[in-house]
């Protein structure tokens, strides 16, 4: 059973009835009836982890160690079982157990490795795939081997560490399955590296070996990894992952349909359940802001930031109710600390820019506030709001005197959006 990186899939490992007659209790050595019997009972576990019944094969995989000790496959399936239902620390004491019975069993090596990586311990799971590398394994399971390890040295910002076994994987088989995967790796390593050029050759390598997989830009990537990491980090269950999402779910729905008040009532439920989820927090200071209650929105979206440091959307936020409350000065600077912890989100980082100009705009800093809007096109020029940007820009062009590129703005920002009724800027009262 091979797979790749483990995603949080959180169960309870609970004990329950085992069917009777699935292994046969015995401290002799094994025989071939026995043996036909484990390999039955272990093809049975696995089609229970694909079917995501991870209870059932917790606890079949655990009568199996119980029913045949010295026999690694029994510790090696709890180990899984238990890491997809997101039990890492048990994972990992049940791979101990595997390569206790047998130190040759490598896949108890490569899993324990993957163990480690999703609870941070990357330096822990190089050790562990590098004990596998260094066995004789078979040449897809050492490539896999070798992938892993340069995933976790990427997690520990080793990327020429990482890059170096990247090589050694393509080394070993240009022609694996995976290989996409792994030019794709290695490209971001390059990308972190600052080398765009090499990144480049390996995003087009992996797209074009695997048109199907959807690679993303590596700058998309890294806000995916982002968003990923503040997943990874949350103590949420994954039911109350999607009860969290549900809530923000039906409060968004509500705004759209601009019923602020149930909305409202959905978010104080929200936090009502989940009082420190900085999701829920957030949902009460938005939804206080349609309510026009300013002082209160600024008061959760400053918990929600406490709460989470690099929850963004709760400083851009205020910052928004700051501006409308004229206090240009404290939107600025809300602004610019949403800049500081939105390195990765691309579209947001444009965003945030273009909202800090035009409160640069309003509070006089006429030259401060175009480079502003300069920067939200060297980042994003595919906003869904970029005609109104501009409009700012051109702004900001016209009062500093450039009447020929508030001209050029202007007719770019109509030509984008010919439904607007944009006022020209000396038609302004």
């Amino acid at each position: 059973m091979k797979k790749g990186l483990l995603y949080i899939l959180m169960a309870l490992c609970l004990s329950v009835a085992v069917p009777n007659n699935i292994y046969a209790e015995t401290s002799q050595p094994i025989t071939d009836e026995q043996n036909k019997q484990i390999q039955a009972a272990s093809a049975y576990i696995e089609k229970l982890m694909e079917a995501r019944q991870y209870s059932m094969a917790c606890a079949l995989a655990y009568e199996l160690t119980r029913r045949f000790p010295n026999e690694p496959i029994g510790y090696y399936l709890l180990g899984t079982a238990r890491m997809d239902s997101g039990y890492y620390e048990a994972a990992i004491k049940a791979y101990d157990d595997c390569v206790k019975v047998d130190s040759k069993y490598y896949n108890g090596y490569i899993y324990r490795g993957l163990a480690k990586y999703q609870l941070a311990r990357y330096k822990e799971a190089v050790k562990d795939y590098n004990i596998a590398i260094k066995m004789d394994i078979p040449q897809s399971d050492k490539i896999i081997a070798y992938a892993n390890t340069g995933i976790a040295k990427y997690c520990d910002c080793d990327f020429k560490g990482a890059i170096a076994e990247y090589n050694k994987a393509i080394e070993l088989n240009p022609q694996s399955k995976t290989i996409d995967s792994i030019y794709y790796n290695r490209g971001k390593c390059y990308y972190e590296l600052g080398d765009e050029l090499n990144a480049t050759d390996d995003y087009k390598k992996a797209t074009e070996l695997n048109p199907n997989a959807k690679y993303q830009t590596y700058v998309k990537n890294k806000e995916k990894e982002v968003r990923q990491e503040r997943v990874r980090s949350s103590k949420l269950t994954l039911d109350q992952m999607r009860e969290v999402n549900k809530f923000g779910d039906e409060i968004e729905s509500e705004i759209v349909k601009r019923k602020y008040k149930k909305a409202a009532s959905i978010a104080e439920k929200f936090i009502e359940k989940y009082p420190n989820e900085p999701d829920a927090i957030f949902a009460v200071a938005k939804t206080s802001y349609y309510l026009g209650d300013s002082k209160k929105a600024i008061e959760y979206y400053t918990k929600c930031y406490e709460t989470d440091k690099s929850y963004y959307p709760a400083i851009i936020n205020r910052g928004v109710v700051k501006y409308q409350n004229k206090d240009y000065k404290g939107a600025i600077k809300d602004y610019t600390l949403a800049i500081k912890i939105t390195k990765y989100e691309n579209s947001t980082l444009a965003q945030a820019y273009g909202n800090r100009g035009v409160a640069k705009y309003f509070a006089g800093q006429l030259k401060s506030a175009l480079k502003d809007f300069n920067k939200v096109f060297e980042i994003d020029p595919n906003l869904p709001n970029i005609d109104q940007i501009y409009f700012n820009r051109g702004l900001c062009r016209y009062d500093l005197g450039d009447k020929a590129g508030a001209d050029e703005d202007y007719n770019k920002a109509r030509k984008l959006n010919p439904k607007r009724k944009y006022i020209y800027y000396d038609k302004r009262g």
